[in-house]
């Protein structure tokens, strides 16, 4: 009887152990690179509600994400469009409630957590604009000049070069 009792309360400890240790487990930030608009919070999501906000509340700003990566470059696209929160530490103040931000695009390095859509910010800079992509100069109609038409002929080049050998095999 006592083995018995002596092992029901060693489980017992065992389990309520591994139980407070599950609860304190802090959670684990994954690092990332994300790229998006920094945009106040209430005037994206609640416009109307401006008149109500404390002015302490109505100047913070989230991102609105465009694009997400993490550190080693993996693309997270599941990301594009939400609103990530930033944690209130002093590196993401300038992004979080500075008006030198607000309304830019912006580039955010830090850990995030992504169950809580929050982000712990290591470096705020503002993005470089999008490449726009560069477009033909327009020829004047009048200079004479006559775009190339695209090749749409299936000639075999490979028929021209020198066969050589007995193999019969075409020699580059």
């Amino acid at each position: 009887m006592k083995r018995m009792l002596f092992g029901a309360i060693i489980v017992l400890v065992t389990a309520v152990g591994f139980g407070a240790g599950t609860v304190y487990a802090q959670p684990i930030g994954l690092p990332v690179v994300l790229v998006g608009d920094n945009v106040n919070l209430l005037q994206t999501l609640a416009p109307n509600e401006a008149a109500n906000a404390s002015a302490a509340y109505s100047v913070v700003n989230v991102l609105k994400v465009d694009e997400a990566k993490t550190t080693d470059g993996k693309p997270m696209s599941d990301l594009r469009g939400k609103a990530i929160h930033y944690l209130p530490t002093r590196a993401a103040e300038p992004a979080m409630t500075g008006n030198g931000f607000s309304g830019k695009k912006v580039r955010i390095t830090g850990k995030l957590f992504k169950n809580e859509a929050t982000i712990l910010v290591e470096k705020v800079e503002e993005a470089p604009p999008a490449a726009t992509p560069v477009q033909p100069a327009a020829i004047p109609e009048n200079s004479g000049i006559k775009p190339a038409k695209p090749s749409n002929d299936n000639k075999d080049e490979f028929k021209d070069v020198q066969m050589e050998g007995p193999s019969g095999l075409q020699v580059l």
